[in-house]
């Protein structure tokens, strides 16, 4: 069994390098990544950018981003598509499968178990965010759920044998949101999110 998953990850981590080079079996590359027993429906690849894309997804420097609608009721158990952008297959952020298995269940399946958590709370402070009129308020609302969710995947960091340079980017970034941002809470089973006040 253990000879199995050596050569199964092996076949993956080849196939993600011949994905790295041609965009058209990206998807189906997507396809081979094992989703059992996590709150992901399905992998998405999403190649081109039209003004659509850009107002659904936002891309900028996204590596992928979760289907998750801040208004939408959700259960314990709803399962969400997540979209995978070009970044996750070039060298700027993505190094070797691992850094981009992060991305995808440390990171984007930890945000849809944040939706179905805590919903409902959700969608209280991101309408409140952004009806403030407020760029700091709504810092505060995004960072208040993405740095649990970076440092989930410093957490599993080495079980995902995440690049160096993968890693000292998601360190960064911690330190980022923590140098302007302080949590007040602490992150439960059934809190996923941070309580913030201004680091001065």
């Amino acid at each position: 069994m253990i000879n199995e998953k050596i050569n199964q990850s092996k076949i993956l981590d080849n196939e993600y390098y011949k994905a790295k080079q041609d965009r058209t079996v990206r998807q189906s590359f997507l396809e081979s990544i094992d989703l059992t027993g996590s709150l992901i429906s399905k992998l998405v690849y999403i190649e081109s950018v039209t003004m659509k894309d850009l107002l659904k997804y936002g891309f900028n420097d996204r590596v992928a981003q979760t289907d998750t609608h801040t208004f939408q009721q959700f259960s314990p158990i709803r399962k969400r598509p997540v979209y995978v952008f070009p970044h996750a297959f070039s060298e700027k952020y993505c190094q070797v499968l691992g850094d981009l298995l992060s991305v995808i269940f440390d990171h984007e399946a930890f945000h849809i178990l944040q939706g179905n958590a805590n919903s409902l709370i959700l969608a209280y402070r991101h309408l409140r965010a952004m009806t403030s009129g407020s760029a700091e308020i709504v810092e505060k609302d995004m960072i208040s759920t993405e740095l649990p969710a970076y440092e989930n995947q410093i957490k599993n960091a080495d079980d995902r044998k995440l690049s160096d340079k993968y890693k000292s980017i998601l360190e960064q970034r911690i330190d980022d949101m923590i140098r302007k941002w302080k949590p007040i809470s602490q992150i439960t089973d059934n809190r996923l999110f941070y309580d913030l006040i201004p680091n001065v």
